[in-house]
């Protein structure tokens, strides 16, 4: 009798160690499994073949508060909203991205950011007194591929710059009726240096200006 008591209890031995492994187990699959059900979430999220979000499917029309110009940016170039300028650049100070006087936008090609001043003087002037900033500033070299060009039937100059070591920024320079603006796209990837001068300027075909 006392050994079938004896089995018996050793039976019942084994089954509760084993049912507290299982136990352990169990609570050790749980948190597995809650941070794969969250990286399977966040795959799902991410836009198939983008870093960012997606890319505007439709026309994006913005109006600057702070500067007296409209633009329409073309479907799929942008991939954000637009950040408003809070106040006016003054041309004696810094300018750059993420500065709360830039109208600024993420596009497909790198950020989109423009800034103006009431302008008295000519555009070569204007150049001048940029360059300078920049180039105090943030280490911006002088510009390469300098072209003269029109937005509409405004004088405007185009080039590229690199700055602050390996960043490189297209601008385009412009004035009209008293005002001028600096628009630059950047940083600008290596492969696409040599169309993106000619792809901003066809973005800025659709600049219009609120002053007469």
């Amino acid at each position: 009798m006392r050994a079938i008591l004896g089995s018996t209890m050793s039976a019942m031995a084994r089954l509760g160690a084993q049912s507290q492994a299982v136990v352990r187990a169990l609570r050790l699959m749980v948190p597995l499994a809650v941070a794969l059900a969250a990286c399977s979430a966040t795959s799902t999220l991410r836009p198939s073949g983008s870093i960012g979000v997606t890319p505007a499917a439709t026309p994006l029309v913005f109006e600057s508060t702070q500067y007296p110009y409209s633009l329409t940016l073309p479907a799929g170039v942008a991939s954000g909203d637009w950040t408003a300028a809070t106040h006016q650049w003054d041309p004696s100070n810094a300018v750059g991205r993420g500065s709360s006087s830039n109208d600024e936008v993420s596009t497909v090609e790198g950020t989109l950011f423009i800034v103006g001043a009431r302008w008295s003087g000519t555009l070569p002037k204007f150049e001048k007194q940029w360059l300078a900033n920049v180039g105090d500033v943030h280490d911006c070299k002088r510009p390469i591929a300098r072209k003269e060009v029109t937005l509409g039937a405004d004088p405007a100059v185009g080039f590229t710059q690199g700055c602050g070591g390996n960043l490189v920024f297209t601008r385009v320079l412009v004035l009209h009726a008293g005002f001028a603006l600096a628009i630059s796209l950047g940083a600008v990837n290596a492969s696409k240096e040599a169309t993106a001068m000619d792809e901003l300027i066809g973005w800025l075909s659709q600049l219009t200006w609120n002053v007469s």
